[in-house]
C-alpha cells in the first residue's frame, strides 16, 4: 500500500516584470510523493516558460501532454532534500537579480517582434508592417503611437536600432500625444534621415537643434538613444552625443502647428512618404526619476 504523501513544489514563480521581458521566467513544478518503501518519487516535471511582456506571471501551470504519464523516477530522502535545497538557492539568486535590475531602473521592451500589440496607428495602416522582428515603415504618411502604458513618460531613457535605405526619411517623436491624422503637433521629433533631400539628418532635434552629418550610413543599423531629464534632452547616436539641449524656462509653442515643448507624453514612430523605407527593432524605454 502506498502512502500518498504528496509534495508540490512550485519553482521560479517570479513575476514577468516589464523591466526585462526578454528574461524567461519558467515555472517548474516538481510533484513528489512517498511510496510504501519511504522512497520519494518524482511523478511529474513540468516546465512552462511564462512570457508576458506586460503582464505578471500567473500562479498556475498548463500540463503538457508530452510530459505527463512518464514512468516515475524514484529518489531517496537525502536526494529529495538536496534537490529542494538547490531550488531554494536558485530562487533566492533569481529574486536578488530582479531586485538589482529594479534598483537601476526598469527597461521595458516596447515591441514583441511579432505583432503591433501596444501600438496604435493613426492613419494609413498599410504603411506599417512587422517583418522578422522589425517594425517596417513604407507608405503614405502615418504615425505609430506607443499606447501600452497609461502613465505618460516625462523623464525617460529610450533606445532603438534604426536602419535607413537610400533617400528615406522617418522620425521618432517623444512627449507626444495620439492624434487621428497629420504630423504630430505635440512634443519633439528625433530625425531619422541619412540621405533624404531634407538637410536635417539623423540624430537631430528637428527644427530645434539640427544635425547635418550624422555618424551613420544607409543600409547599416545604428543605435538611437533619447534621454529626457527635467528640461534637458540628449540625443545619442551610436554612443555619440549629437544634441544636448536645455529648454529655456517659459518656452512658448514653436508655432500653431507644432508645440515643440517639453511636457510629457508617449513615443511615436513616423512613416514619412511612399518612397521612404525604414526599419526599427529592439525598442526599449525606462522611466527616470
Amino acid at each position: 500500500m502506498s502512502i500518498r504523501l504528496g509534495v508540490h513544489l512550485p519553482f521560479f514563480l517570479a513575476s514577468c516584470k516589464p523591466s526585462n521581458p526578454t528574461l524567461i521566467n519558467p515555472l517548474v513544478l516538481l510533484r513528489f510523493w512517498c511510496d510504501g518503501n519511504q522512497r520519494w518519487r518524482l511523478h511529474e516535471f513540468l516546465l512552462g516558460p511564462l512570457m508576458g511582456p506586460r503582464y505578471p506571471a500567473l500562479f498556475h501551470y498548463l500540463p503538457r501532454p508530452s510530459l505527463l504519464n512518464r514512468e516515475s523516477k524514484s529518489m531517496n530522502t537525502n536526494q529529495f532534500w538536496r534537490v529542494l535545497a538547490l531550488m531554494v538557492v536558485l530562487l533566492g539568486t533569481r529574486l536578488q537579480s530582479n531586485a538589482l535590475v529594479a534598483a537601476d531602473g526598469e527597461w521595458v521592451s516596447m515591441f514583441d517582434g511579432k505583432t503591433l500589440d501596444g501600438w496604435k496607428i493613426n492613419e494609413h495602416p498599410e504603411s506599417w508592417q512587422v517583418q522578422d522582428g522589425m517594425l517596417v515603415c513604407k507608405g503614405e504618411r502615418s504615425h505609430l503611437f506607443y499606447v501600452a502604458e497609461k502613465e505618460p513618460f516625462k523623464n525617460f531613457h529610450f533606445k532603438a536600432e534604426v536602419k535607413t535605405t537610400p533617400g528615406s526619411n522617418a522620425g521618432i517623436y517623444f512627449h507626444t500625444k495620439f492624434q487621428e491624422s497629420g504630423w504630430p503637433k505635440y512634443g519633439f521629433e528625433c530625425q531619422v534621415n541619412i540621405s533624404h533631400t531634407d538637410p536635417k539628418k539623423s540624430g537631430g532635434l528637428y527644427a530645434v537643434r539640427d544635425v547635418a552629418d550624422p555618424p551613420a550610413k544607409d543600409g547599416e543599423w545604428y543605435t538611437q538613444e533619447i534621454i529626457v531629464s527635467d528640461r534637458n534632452v540628449k540625443l545619442i547616436l551610436n554612443g555619440k552625443i549629437l544634441v544636448d539641449y536645455d529648454e529655456p524656462a517659459g518656452a512658448k509653442p514653436f508655432s500653431d502647428s507644432f508645440e515643440r515643448r517639453l511636457g510629457e507624453g508617449t513615443i511615436a514612430l513616423q512613416a514619412h512618404d511612399p518612397n521612404s523605407l525604414v526599419y526599427f527593432r529592439n525598442l526599449q524605454i525606462k522611466r527616470l526619476p
